[in-house]
């Protein structure tokens, strides 16, 4: 199931032509918004010759768009559209105020560019979402949607911004390949550290924060014992950083973190952030 959604088997390291004409098309409907679209066009255009390193996609006044004309030559890596779906996710929801003939006005060229682009990744069974700007590799469709979802709006509380922050940069590795599994991992568990002390448990160790949570009350007597148990998984949980993260550094010849670590790891994370919150009343 890791790879494999409803619909069929998910793309992680090709893109599919598919998903280069939705793309292309999502660009181009930014890019003709009036009066925003315009400076969408020059900022995303800038941006890419910049991250690029080349010139050839500047256009301040272009009407041709030289930027879709790259997504269709599919010639980018899919990190470097992964990148660009960044950008244009953050300048199509950029407000830009105009003194138009009518006065004032505020604009954004894609107001919910950010849903239409998950909705074309779901459409073409791409295995990444994006969220809060930030585009995240994905494990299970059904387990994303109903743990990493709910969990990034928990972690956006006051109060719970050590949690987002470390959650977010777990997310962020897990999308970075085998290279980044290890740091997916120690990050993952930095936010349930950081989670169980929003959740106002004491301890500076996962270990104490566990015998914190063990005798905090929060899960009601009719499941006695589970306390036990997930004091038992947090610390095999930390045994798994240990032994297979980059915490506490490995030896050169060490094998490599499975995939599967990784994201049961991101997954296990979010379920115990969501039943924090939801212990707390931080929902």
């Amino acid at each position: 199931m890791a790879e494999t959604g409803s619909l069929g088997p998910l793309e992680f390291d090709r893109l599919p032509p598919t998903l280069i004409t939705a793309l292309r098309s999502i660009y181009e409907e930014a890019a003709q918004a009036m009066p925003a679209g315009t400076q969408f066009d020059k900022r995303v255009s800038a941006r890419l010759t910049q991250h690029l390193g080349t010139h050839e996609f500047y256009t301040w006044l272009s009407t041709a768009y030289t930027v879709p004309k790259w997504i269709s030559s599919n010639t980018g890596t899919v990190s470097d559209v992964l990148d660009l779906v960044e950008m244009i996710a953050e300048e199509a929801s950029t407000t830009w105020t105009y003194n138009l003939p009518g006065g004032r006005q505020d604009a954004q060229a894609y107001p919910g560019v950010e849903q239409r682009i998950n909705a074309v990744f779901v459409r073409h069974r791409f295995g990444y979402r994006i969220d809060g700007g930030q585009v995240r590799r994905i494990g299970t469709p059904a387990l994303d949607e109903a743990v990493v979802g709910p969990a990034l709006l928990v972690t956006s509380r006051s109060g719970w911004q050590e949690v987002d922050r470390s959650y977010r940069a777990a997310l962020l590795h897990m999308r970075g390949g085998e290279g980044e599994r290890e740091a997916a991992i120690t990050d993952a568990h930095a936010a349930l550290e950081a989670a169980m002390k929003a959740a106002g448990l004491k301890g500076d160790r996962l270990s104490a924060l566990a015998k914190s949570f063990r005798n905090s009350g929060l899960v009601p007597s009719q499941l006695e014992g589970v306390p036990e148990a997930l004091d038992t998984l947090l610390k095999r949980s930390s045994s798994l950083r240990d032994s297979l993260s980059g915490a506490h550094g490995k030896a050169p010849d060490s094998e490599p973190v499975p995939e599967g670590v990784v994201n049961l790891t991101i997954y296990w994370t979010g379920a115990f952030i969501n039943y924090l919150a939801d212990a707390t009343g931080a929902t």
